[in-house]
């Protein structure tokens, strides 16, 4: 089952990481291709901010293996600048443009949070804004969509079925509060599943600003979702998971976790207290 499975972080560099996942005196320039070495995805946060230089992507092309996966994240310009109306010209350069990473291309996620409900109102009207864009989204690509839970309808999920889209699952920091505790396996729109360990950016920020170690230990949340991915997912659908230093303070550290209780497909005791007795990974 793990050739269906890509974990990964939020961006392939933060600060803080230099002295604790990237080997001591490697150039910068190393990054992405070290990076590639630990993990077999990376979501790309820069791509929110428009489409990269194609010199960029050839040498994200280059740096990294075959097998390499690179999640990108749709330009605010399309998602929020023109609140998804009249994009399409915008649309195709960027696909065109992330087209340079061939085979290794993965989903695009269209990202919206509760801030965002100001900006386009109820879920119908989110709906009225979102079908068009989905008629002619081409098939070549996969999407994925994060919304708001109070967008996350009958109706919507039928929707964004119909067309294929993945309804990306997100973990704020507490279980109880995810898509997760909905159970789910419902909630799976597409032939892949997405999955974003988000935390609480505020409340993470004001406790820390070099992201180099664990700070909160979510173990009980990671075994929840290692047994929901394991048991539900991985045996009918890829999935692609990202974690970000908001969740535990160190996205490597808690990358890591999933990918190593994962491996295999094995969720065992003796591999649950190996792992969360890892200084390295947990803060000690």
């Amino acid at each position: 089952m793990t050739e269906n499975l890509y974990i990964g972080t939020s961006g392939f560099t933060a600060a803080g990481w230099s002295r604790t996942f990237f080997p001591r005196k490697l150039p910068t320039r190393d990054y992405l291709g070290y990076y590639a070495s630990r993990f077999n995805t990376v979501e790309l946060m820069s791509t929110l901010y428009g489409p990269p230089a194609t010199s960029t992507v050839k040498n994200w092309y280059s740096q990294t293996p075959k097998e390499f996966v690179f999640a990108v994240k749709m330009p605010r310009k399309i998602t929020h600048e023109a609140a998804l109306l009249d994009c399409s010209k915008d649309m195709a350069d960027f696909f065109r443009v992330m087209d340079g990473l061939k085979e290794k291309l993965g989903p695009m996620l269209f990202k919206f949070s509760s801030r965002d409900i100001k900006l386009f109102g109820s879920c119908d009207y989110f709906l009225d804004r979102l079908l068009p864009l989905l008629k002619n989204l081409s098939h070549v690509y996969r999407f994925a969509l994060s919304v708001p839970e109070e967008w996350i309808s009958p109706q919507f999920i039928n929707t964004i079925r119909d067309h294929n889209v993945s309804l990306a699952f997100g973990d704020d920091g507490w279980l109880e509060k995810s898509t997760l505790h909905d159970r789910s396996s419902d909630l799976v729109t597409s032939d892949f599943v997405y999955i974003r360990w988000v935390g609480e950016g505020r409340k993470m920020e004001q406790r820390n600003k070099a992201w180099d170690r664990i700070i909160v230990n979510r173990r009980e949340a990671i075994l929840g979702w290692t047994e929901f991915i394991s048991k539900e997912l991985l045996p009918r659908s890829k999935v692609f998971a990202y974690a970000t230093n908001h969740y535990e303070g160190h996205a490597p550290g808690t990358a890591e976790s999933f990918r190593s209780l994962l491996a295999d497909g094995k969720n065992n005791a003796r591999s649950q207290s190996t792992l969360f007795e890892q200084p390295f990974f947990r803060g000690g």
